[in-house]
């Protein structure tokens, strides 16, 4: 007996070496919700090469419909330089006034976001609405592309790039690109640029999953015109070890599905069919969130993993937003893993237990999570405030995995 209660003392010495002090947490409220007013929703966030942070969100003013219900909507941007200690004052990235697009122009919405990793590059994709009626459930939606420099500081005049996007599947009446991070591979470069990877939804088709090779200048279709998750909502893309592409959807959890490239031109290849995740739960809601992969290291046995983090509402309803997560053996035969057993196996981390929905998030140039949600106003419940929290593996895994 006390030889297993020393061996025990020593295994739990031997973890606590591997685990930093795990800091007290601390939530910021980056864009507040005043009804009436200014009415926030929608998050986004990137980290730029040389360490800027930047939280994007659709400001709704006084009415806080998506674009289409209501105008005007703008897109606005604040800027971290110390890994989200502090942030500069709330800046247009989408500014819908009348003057800048001469009376055409009413509402920007629902923004995806990436910087570049060798450049001081940005691009943000978006929602464009000229009507005031055109809601997305009821048909035809613009796209509209921006491009930021200087890590965040300079943002270009909205580009239309509607053709572009309706033109890879020509069956489509209506869609719009998943909000959140627009992922950028980690493996694919062809040419000056790493591949972008989005995702769209329209509705009575599903998903698709489209890329760039120019960093957002043209953009091609994955796989076929058949929908890679006819059931899916707004989605979201991430790599496998290997370069195969994972879309994560929307739904009372999260569809997967797995595109196999056939070679290592990273071209051609196929779609799996897609699973409803079995390990990622959310009780009585149906929610955008986010998914990325990480290299990790195991506290328990000190071998190197890769590391997947998904966000989503626990619930009931619209409450407890979590990122579950999931790891991977270093080496692990990325044949092996298929949309179904990929649902499997993930441990749930609570964020919130309050009111809360769409969640996204990037890592810091300091190796740290940066966590941006939405989280339930005091004024009412289907009104949110955009919050900052600044979180370590460590602490989203209570201790398991630490970063590498």
């Amino acid at each position: 007996m006390k030889r297993n209660i020393i061996c025990g003392l020593l295994t739990l010495l031997v973890a606590s070496l591997w685990m930093p002090a795990i800091a007290q947490r601390l939530e910021q409220k980056l864009y507040i919700t005043k009804p009436s007013e200014t009415i926030y929703r929608i998050p986004a966030i990137t980290c730029t090469a040389d360490g800027t942070l930047i939280a994007v969100a659709d400001n709704r003013n006084h009415h806080g419909n998506d674009a289409g219900y209501s105008m005007p909507i703008d897109i606005m941007y604040r800027l971290s330089h110390d890994n989200g200690k502090t942030w500069t004052q709330e800046q247009y990235l989408a500014d819908c006034r009348e003057d800048i697009y001469n009376g055409r122009i009413y509402g920007f919405g629902d923004a995806a976001i990436a910087s570049d990793v060798d450049s001081d590059r940005q691009i943000a994709l978006c929602v464009g609405d000229s009507t005031g009626r055109t809601v997305f459930q009821q048909g035809f939606q613009q796209v509209y592309r921006f491009y930021g420099t200087n890590n965040g500081n300079t943002w270009s005049k909205g580009e239309n790039i509607t053709h572009k996007i309706y033109s890879l599947v020509p069956q489509l009446k209506c869609l719009f690109i998943g909000s959140g991070k627009i992922h950028q591979s980690r493996y694919v470069k062809k040419g000056k640029y790493y591949r972008l990877y989005c995702s769209l939804i329209s509705i009575g088709y599903g998903n698709a999953v489209i890329y760039s090779d120019d960093f957002g200048e043209n953009w091609s279709l994955l796989g076929t015109t058949e929908s890679c998750c006819p059931n899916g909502d707004e989605p979201k893309t991430e790599e496998l070890p290997d370069g195969s592409v994972i879309i994560s959807s929307r739904t009372k959890g999260r569809w997967f599905n797995i595109f196999r490239f056939d070679d290592k031109t990273y071209t051609s290849g196929h779609w799996e069919n897609p699973v409803i995740a079995k390990d990622i739960i959310c009780q009585q809601n149906a929610c955008n969130g986010e998914i990325m992969g990480l290299l990790a290291i195991d506290t328990q046995t000190n071998k190197e993993v890769w590391l997947y983090l998904q966000s989503v509402p626990y619930g009931p309803k619209r409450t407890h937003v979590s990122i579950y997560y999931k790891p991977l053996p270093l080496l692990v035969d990325c044949k092996s893993i298929t949309p179904e057993n990929f649902g499997e196996g993930w441990e749930r981390f609570e964020i919130t237990p309050d009111g809360s929905a769409y969640s996204t998030f990037c890592m810091t140039a300091d190796k740290q999570i940066a966590f941006l949600y939405e989280r339930a106003n005091i004024a009412g419940q289907w009104l949110y405030d955009i919050c900052f929290e600044k979180l370590s593996i460590e602490q989203i895994t209570h201790g398991r995995y630490t970063i590498k």
